[in-house]
């Protein structure tokens, strides 16, 4: 026997009731795309988007400073060699994992996620400061 929804909605028109709710979203953010003039950005304006923003998210960090480190005390090219590797590794990691998330869940949701994520590391690190 199949259970309803509190409301009384079997669970097959809950879960269409969701799919319609993520197809309206990307319907919205297509929408915006297309206005903004952004809609299906390719080539290489996509690059240099993507570049500067991993620029800006990493310069600084503490991967950078222990790359720098590095390099200081041992063979700089094999430890630009290592730093690039890496970087394309875990980067290639973070496409396909949102590319593979992004099909389940809206933008929206991954925002909240990663807000909240965000927070907890926040917190856990003012935690260990004091």
């Amino acid at each position: 026997r199949r259970r309803s929804a509190a409301d009384g909605t079997p669970p097959q028109a809950q879960i269409e009731e969701d799919g319609a709710g993520i197809a309206e979203e990307s319907e919205e953010a297509e929408e915006t795309l297309e206005q903004s003039g952004l809609y299906g950005k390719s080539g290489w304006p996509l690059v240099l988007e993507a570049c500067t923003l991993t620029i800006a998210a990493e310069v600084g960090d503490r991967s950078q400073i222990a790359t720098i480190a590095l390099a200081a005390a041992q063979n700089p090219y094999l430890v630009a060699f290592g730093a690039i590797a890496g970087h394309c590794a875990a980067t290639g990691m973070a496409v396909l994992g949102g590319s593979f998330i992004s099909k389940y869940l809206s933008e929206r949701v991954i925002g909240f996620v990663g807000g909240g994520l965000f927070l907890v590391f926040a917190l856990t690190t003012a935690v260990g400061l004091f």
